[in-house]
């Protein structure tokens, strides 16, 4: 499982238009991806992910009682 969800090439992307309206390398191709992203997908999958690591440390609770 990958442990980020933009890289941080992306992340420097955003960072620097957010921050100075800089619109760097890779802008138009990454304005494009996240304009296609389904949002309420990846918020789904994060919480789907959240349960189970809830359930996990749950689990890991009772076996340490």
């Amino acid at each position: 499982m990958r442990n980020y969800l933009i890289t941080e090439l992306e992340k420097r992307i955003i960072e620097a238009f957010l921050e100075r309206g800089e619109k760097l390398e890779g802008f138009r191709k990454l304005k494009q991806r996240a304009k296609a992203l389904n949002l309420d997908e990846v918020k789904k999958q994060v919480y789907l992910i959240e349960q189970f690591i809830r359930k996990i440390d749950r689990e890991k609770a009772r076996k340490t009682i």
